[in-house]
């Protein structure tokens, strides 16, 4: 064999390896996230310890440290994860819509049926704004739920445009009203299903009080 053939199999070899070692990475990074999504959800953020969500993961300590520098960073990647699928349907949903209303009347139903299927995702997302962030001691929100909330606020905005909702109603002010409705039903959904003596409401329950919700906010 001549030796650049050699050469160009090494190199050859070498890439596999390394095609080898970046997936690896990945399904050691995904096994930290869903081990991480799972304990955080179901035992709070601040009972987990990164040492016991890498053992969760069956990985050890170095493992851990090699794709997160921090708890508060993997919490992040989480939550960042979960909102990446979530908004890729919402932004296709208020682009497809007629209107503000039938826009803003499909996003809750979208979120609300995407988030009763993943109840870890939806016990996470309402931890949103409710952890301090260290270095600033403000409310600490992801860039997900920035994106998610200005969508909102778009759709309002819209809506006093095309005529589906009164212009006196300030779009960040109505935007948190639905919001903080949905953040509520999210709460009181899990509430429920723990709690057996009480029936959780259907999704056409739901739908039915948020149609009258945004009502509220038409001419």
């Amino acid at each position: 064999m001549l030796l650049d053939e050699r050469a160009m199999d090494a190199s050859a070899s070498l890439a596999d390896d390394g095609g080898e070692i970046t997936i690896r990475r990945f399904e050691r990074r995904r096994r930290l996230m869903a081990a991480a999504k799972r304990m955080f959800a179901r035992f709070g953020y601040d009972h987990m310890s990164v040492q016991g969500i890498a053992l969760a993961a069956d990985l050890d300590w170095q493992e851990y440290a090699s794709h997160f520098h921090d708890k508060r960073g993997l919490l992040a990647a989480v939550l960042e994860d979960g909102w990446k699928g979530l908004l890729a349907r919402l932004t296709d949903i208020a682009s497809n819509s007629i209107t503000a209303h039938s826009a803003i009347l499909a996003m809750l139903a979208y979120m609300a049926g995407a988030l009763q299927k993943d109840e870890d995702l939806a016990r996470l997302l309402l931890l949103e704004g409710r952890q301090p962030d260290p270095q600033g001691g403000g409310m600490a929100f992801s860039v997900g739920y920035r994106r998610f909330a200005q969508l909102f606020r778009d759709q309002v905005a819209r809506g006093q445009r095309d005529g589906s909702f009164r212009p006196s109603a300030h779009p960040q002010v109505a935007a948190s009203m639905l919001l903080g409705a949905f953040d509520g039903m999210l709460r009181d959904r899990i509430v429920a299903a723990q709690e057996r003596s009480t029936t959780p409401y259907t999704g056409a329950e739901l739908m039915s009080s948020f149609d009258a919700l945004v009502a509220s906010l038409k001419n």
